[in-house]
């Protein structure tokens, strides 16, 4: 027979008890002093009850916050973790070991962020895989940077796509300061933009931005020809081949030239602006190009 021992050996005390479907639907009372009859009435009521506690106890855990740091060095997720914080003042790119996805529930999302503010396209966070897991996760790669990062619970981590923070994103400003003449008609010339007014993340050089994610980009550019008088094409080159032909000339005429456009890339793939002059011509100084990546929340 079930005792009042029996009952408290459960972790149950002084806890309402529902019924299950197959009883009357009353609802019984446990405290100290229920003995005898009362207590073997309750006994199987007290056996849910603690199946339903300790199932309420695992989601509780596996919904838990559990904060991790580390400071500028290379950093293992620890079992149970759920934030990841970098905080010390970054000196050269580090590497975060994932946990195997079959350790944790499906489902299970892990935020891995920088609270310095100093991590930068070359002092970034990577993403080590456990055993042979696959992820779609990219670097951290500016400052406020942040991912979360979700387990399948078998052998797959997934970025969520949308945790970028917008300042960390690559901005770029620049503009001709030196003119290029005699352009060669009939040819696409890479157009030169000597000087550097803005680069966040050192994403541009030898005219040319270079992305550090897969992302959009938005391609602002303003020109001003000096000679030549000829119906041009400007053309936005990705990866060194033409992607869009973004500004021609109805008519032979010099001036300024303004043409913008919005493209996709890949991490790792660059842009450049050209021009195909009709006939021979030339670029003033004080042309100026723009690049402004950005992400679609899904």
């Amino acid at each position: 027979m079930s005792t009042q021992a029996d009952i408290l050996a459960l972790g149950i005390q002084a806890t309402d008890i529902l019924e299950k479907a197959s009883d009357t639907g009353k609802i019984y009372h446990i405290k100290a002093g229920d003995t005898g009859a009362q207590a073997v009435e309750l006994a199987p009521q007290a056996a849910l009850a603690a199946e339903v506690i300790r199932a309420t106890a695992a989601e509780n855990a596996r919904h838990a916050r559990v904060h991790q740091t580390f400071s500028n060095a290379a950093a293992t997720v620890a079992a149970g973790t759920t934030i990841l914080s970098q905080t010390g003042t970054m000196s050269a790119s580090r590497a975060v070991t994932l946990p195997l996805a079959s350790s944790v529930p499906a489902g299970f999302a892990l935020i891995v962020q920088d609270d310095s503010g100093t991590v930068t396209a070359a002092n970034n966070i990577t993403f080590v895989l456990a055993g042979a897991d696959t992820t779609n996760v990219t670097p951290i790669g500016g400052a406020g940077g942040r991912r979360i990062i979700i387990s399948d619970g078998v052998s797959k981590w997934t970025a969520d796509g949308g945790i970028v923070r917008v300042n960390s994103l690559p901005r770029v400003l620049a503009f001709k300061s030196v003119a290029q003449n005699n352009l060669t008609a009939g040819v696409y010339t890479l157009v030169l933009f000597e000087t550097e007014e803005h680069d966040t993340h050192n994403r541009f050089a030898s005219s040319t931005f270079t992305a550090d994610r897969d992302c959009f980009v938005a391609v602002e550019v303003v020109l001003y020809k000096s000679a030549g008088g000829s119906t041009d094409t400007i053309g936005i080159f990705r990866n060194n081949s033409e992607h869009k032909r973004i500004f021609k000339q109805s008519t032979a005429v010099d001036g300024q030239i303004s043409c913008s456009h919005t493209v996709y890339c890949a991490n790792g793939q660059t842009l450049d602006i050209r021009i195909f002059p009709g006939a021979t011509t030339s670029i003033a100084a004080g042309a100026t190009i723009t690049f402004a990546s950005f992400v679609v929340l899904p």
